[in-house]
């Protein structure tokens, strides 16, 4: 016992002989017992919480771990499927675009030709110029 509460063993004498002096033998007695008594309900108390920590864990299913472990990697391989398209969306938006306006510009056409307000092909306005990526522009 090196020390104890920081009270090493000469420490530990003196306050035995003041408080033999103090409290006189009789005193003494039922002050070591109550003193250990009390130790020895807290020594149970704590053996008791252990077992009972050690039975509540043994008592989790090791199945229904696998089973929530199961569920974790099935969630993340949705997860991934959903990212991979996710990540495809942006690269069919201008391909859809293009193809809605090739349908839109055509169905223009056909609806001024039935309406027969063609423009003969000298007045036509020429076509508008497709953009171009500059590069440092900020739109």
């Amino acid at each position: 016992m090196d020390s104890f509460f920081g009270i090493g063993l000469p420490e530990l004498i003196l306050i035995l002989v003041l408080a033999g002096v103090m409290l006189g033998p009789h005193r003494i007695r039922q002050v070591a017992r109550i003193l250990g008594q009390t130790i020895g309900r807290i020594q149970l108390e704590t053996r008791r919480l252990t077992r009972q920590l050690n039975a509540e864990l043994d008592a989790l299913d090791s199945e229904e771990v696998k089973a929530t472990l199961q569920e974790v990697k099935e969630l993340r391989q949705e997860l991934q499927t959903l990212r991979r398209q996710a990540d495809a969306v942006p690269r069919s938006i201008p391909q859809a675009l293009g193809n809605a306006s090739k349908a839109l510009q055509r169905e223009g056409e056909q609806a001024l030709r039935e309406d027969g307000l063609e423009e003969p092909d000298s007045e036509k306005a020429p076509p508008l110029p497709t953009p171009v990526d500059v590069p440092g522009d900020p739109e």
